[in-house]
């Protein structure tokens, strides 16, 4: 990302860290900017040094921020693609898709719950749960069958379901 930052010399920039460290009550150790290169850098670093409170207000864009360094940390995409208008199917490609979803779940420490089976299996099972549940009053044994295979066919729609019904990284965080 560019910034018109970007064409001043960095040490210019580094006039201002005693002013920003007096601002937001931080300090840098000894050496910490040393390896700051850019505007983009020092931001970055300044982000971790700030001292956050957890305001209700702003976790969409909390949870933007977490989804996107998850998904930079790990390799999925670049932190310059990740935007709010970002397509779930361009990050997550239908073959590695639930092997992505979840190294995502397991780097930001929930799931996301967005995968699921295709409509049609889904209905096509809860239609055969229906019936099933009909049946056990008719036939009782018909009737177990059936709901022991429906919930066996929800388990694996769960398992195995690379469906995505949201579209963007905006509908995802909200």
């Amino acid at each position: 990302m560019k910034t018109n930052l970007d064409k001043y010399d960095i040490k210019n920039i580094e006039d201002c860290i005693p002013w920003l460290e007096k601002m937001y009550k931080f300090k840098f150790e000894k050496g910490e900017t040393e390896s700051v290169k850019n505007f983009d850098q020092l931001c970055d670093l300044i982000i971790t040094k700030i001292d956050f409170q957890n305001v209700e207000s702003c976790s969409s864009q909390q949870a933007f921020y977490k989804l996107r360094n998850s998904l930079v940390q790990e390799q999925i995409s670049e932190k310059d693609n990740i935007k709010l208008e970002t397509k779930l199917n361009d990050l997550f490609p239908r073959n590695k898709r639930i092997k992505l979803v979840k190294k995502v779940e397991n780097n930001i420490g929930f799931k996301l719950n967005i995968l699921q089976a295709p409509k049609l299996i889904l209905n096509s099972i809860i239609a055969v749960l229906i019936i099933s549940f009909i049946l056990l009053f008719i036939k009782w044994q018909f009737g177990i069958s059936g709901i022991l295979i429906s919930s066996l066919g929800i388990y694996l729609c769960n398992l195995f379901g690379k469906e995505i019904e949201i579209e963007t990284v905006k509908e995802l965080v909200e």
